[in-house]
């Protein structure tokens, strides 16, 4: 059982079908996941100021965080529930709710900074509409005994959140 910064926990069989963060996809691809199971992505795929060619994506961007030219290919290969922000540098909260109940996946993987909902513009929407036992929500940023109300709290290592996922 996983159980995530919201303290639900979620049993999983086999290898579930998720929705993710582009950024967060990526990163998982480096660790095994395909593009069977990654079924749909939202938000930006670069970051601001990138300098990434989508009509030549084979030339990588300069900058570390955008995604590698690999990476780009299978970003594009699912189903994107933020096109509005796919070629837009920099943060971007369209998100497609419609879309999102149609694929219907296993779960629906949200990072979230602050406590906050990292990528969308009104998340109270997703969470009425999906089911809230598919939401797996990872804080990236804070951790730490009594830290729902922000007291004795402490930012989360990149190893905590590497091992987290």
């Amino acid at each position: 059982m996983y159980t995530d910064d919201y303290e639900i926990g979620h049993i999983t069989n086999g290898k579930p079908k998720i929705v993710t963060f582009a950024h967060t996809a990526v990163s998982l691809f480096d660790y095994g996941l395909t593009t069977d199971q990654l079924i749909g992505t939202y938000g930006e795929y670069v970051i601001e100021k990138s300098d990434i060619d989508f009509n030549s994506p084979e030339q990588a961007s300069s900058y570390t965080g955008d995604p590698e030219p690999e990476d780009l290919v299978k970003l594009q290969t699912v189903t994107n529930l933020s096109p509005e922000c796919a070629q837009k540098p920099g943060y971007c909260t369209h998100f497609n709710l419609t879309a999102l109940l149609e694929l219907d996946p296993d779960f629906l993987i949200v990072h979230g900074y602050g406590e906050s909902h990292w990528g969308f513009k009104n998340f109270a929407e997703v969470s009425n509409a999906f089911p809230k036992e598919k939401i797996i929500f990872n804080d990236i940023s804070l951790e730490g005994e009594g830290c729902s109300n922000h007291t004795k709290c402490f930012g989360k290592s990149m190893i905590d959140i590497i091992e987290q996922y």
